[in-house]
Order: structure tokens, then C-alpha cells, then sequence
């Protein structure tokens, strides 16, 4: 099977980063020492690994899309797997290296990368090929609209862990969390790409909450189409949960199995139950 995104709207973010990037700074500010040391939902992660990663990913993209460099040219086509491995690796190396960083160094380099990286985005036309694909979608060449559409949702979940881990009200609201669950679950059909399924089989899912919607993945010549809204005739497989767990699954601020007592899955549940393996993030489970 192969997989398509179909009759789906293009999401435009661009103005979304500054009003997130104001709270993020506002908030780092009013933290205590204490608090830049919170555990987070990550094990190995506290507050401050989170807030640095958030600086080792904005500079590493201004460094790329705005300034080109390295001058090696642009990225090769790459997978799922090859990212993540790129990914990790980072990670744990800018982790190990911004142990001994200050929070008060962290904050000022982020309010010089985050508000270059607002600028970046709001300049961006939607269309044009991205400087980095969406792997976690199955892409590995994307347009500008997702690729900033990926990164809204990359930046305003990091926000939100940073925020629930020293006890800060979430920043929910339908302006911010809406196009956040429409890029997410763009990632459902290459996480079903190697379930085959007659065609016309129907998988219905569908997100509660002011920021949620209905989607039907569909089955049509050998290929998992995503679709908004569902059709008239009844599905073969059903999905439904809340939006809070919707996003928090989908960017695995929580796993698989806590997730799972949260979702309902009906009709043929080893079709649902794939679901569970469905993530828009680059991480390993």
C-alpha cells in the first residue's frame, strides 16, 4: 500500500510562532532554578534539556534555510529512519553540552533564535519545496506549508511540556491547538502504509474537542488516502479520542500504552489498533 493526503486544506502558521515564542520567554523568565530542573514527561529530560533542544532545533534551522550553511547545498531526500538517527544523535550531544549552560544564557540565545525564526516563517511563501521534508508523514520532499506546519506543532508541544511540568495553565485554545491536531494527524497514512485492505475499506477517526474533526482513511488502488469528514456509508474500523489525548499521543508526550485506555476502537480492531503505532514526531517509542 501506498498513502495520499486528500481533499485536505493547506494550514497556514506563519503568524502563530510570534504569540507562542512571547509566552515561551515570558514564562522562562518567571522560573525559579528549581523549576529549570523539573522532571518532564521525557525520563532523561528536565525543563532546561527541553528549553535547550528547543535552541539546538531554531538555530540549526536558521543556520540551513535562512543562511545556507553549511554551503554543502541543500539536503539529500531522506528517510524516517535516517532522520532519526540525525535527530537522536543531536539531541543527546547539544544535551551533554548545554549541561553546564546557565538558564539565563539559554533564555537570551532563545529569544535571538526564536524571534529570527518568527521572522523566517512569516517571510516564507507557502508553496516551494521545503528545505526539510516531513519525514514523520512519509514525505521526504515537502512544501513550505507543512514543513512550518510541522515545526508550529514541534514548538508549541515542547511550550506545552515545559508548561505542565512546572505546573503553568496549558495554552489550548482553538487558535493555537487547532492547526496543531490538522498537522498532526496528516501523519496517519504512511503509519498505515504496510496494513493492506480491500478497497473501499474505511477507517473513521475522529478528534473530540472545539479543536478536534472527523477524518476517513481510506482505502482506494493499493493506496491509504486521508480524507476530511466522513462519508455516508459506515466504516470498517473506528477511532475516537479527545483532543488533549489526540495531540499528546501523536507527539508521544505520552505512549502508546497510556494513551491506548483513552481511545476507543471499534468495528475491526486490528485495523483500528493500528492507530497506536501512528506518530508526528521524531522519536523512538
Amino acid at each position: 500500500m501506498v498513502y495520499t493526503m486528500k481533499n485536505l486544506s493547506v494550514i497556514d502558521t506563519r503568524t502563530l510562532f510570534r504569540k507562542n515564542t512571547d509566552e515561551l520567554i515570558i514564562l522562562l523568565k518567571s522560573l525559579s532554578r528549581e523549576q529549570w530542573l523539573s522532571s518532564t514527561c521525557y525520563p532523561e529530560w528536565k525543563v532546561k534539556d527541553i528549553a535547550a533542544h528547543l535552541l539546538q532545533s531554531g538555530l540549526n534551522r536558521l543556520s540551513r534555510q535562512r543562511d545556507g550553511f553549511p554551503t554543502d547545498g541543500p539536503l539529500p531526500p531522506l528517510g524516517f529512519e535516517d532522520i532519526l538517527e540525525i535527530v537522536s544523535s543531536g539531541n543527546d550531544h547539544w544535551q551533554e553540552m548545554f549541561s553546564s549552560i546557565s538558564p539565563e544564557l539559554i533564555i537570551s540565545l532563545l529569544e535571538l533564535s526564536e524571534y529570527n525564526l518568527c521572522c523566517l516563517f512569516e517571510e516564507l511563501p507557502l508553496n516551494g519545496q521545503a528545505v526539510f521534508s516531513v519525514a514523520w508523514a512519509g514525505e521526504t520532499i515537502s512544501e513550505n506549508w507543512f514543513d512550518i506546519a510541522r515545526e508550529w506543532t514541534e514548538r508549541w508541544h515542547h511550550h506545552q511540556q515545559i508548561r505542565e511540568a512546572i505546573g503553568a495553565g496549558p495554552l489550548t485554545q482553538p487558535e493555537y491547538l487547532r492547526p496543531v491536531i490538522d498537522t498532526l494527524i496528516r501523519a496517519v497514512p504512511w503509519w498505515y502504509s504496510e496494513i493492506p485492505a480491500e478497497d473501499g475499506t474505511q477507517v473513521h477517526i475522529e478528534i473530540t474537542g472545539e479543536s478536534g474533526g472527523l477524518w476517513t482513511l481510506l482505502s482506494e488502488d493499493n493506496n491509504w488516502l486521508l480524507k476530511s469528514g466522513f462519508p455516508e456509508t459506515g466504516g470498517d474500523a473506528g477511532i475516537r479520542l479527545s483532543q488533549d489525548t489526540a495531540w499528546r499521543f501523536l507527539t508521544r508526550t505520552i505512549g502508546p500504552s497510556e494513551a491506548a485506555g483513552s481511545i476507543t476502537f471499534s468495528g475491526n480492531l486490528e485495523l483500528a489498533e493500528n492507530f497506536l503505532h501512528v506518530k508526528a514526531i521524531m522519536m523512538s517509542d
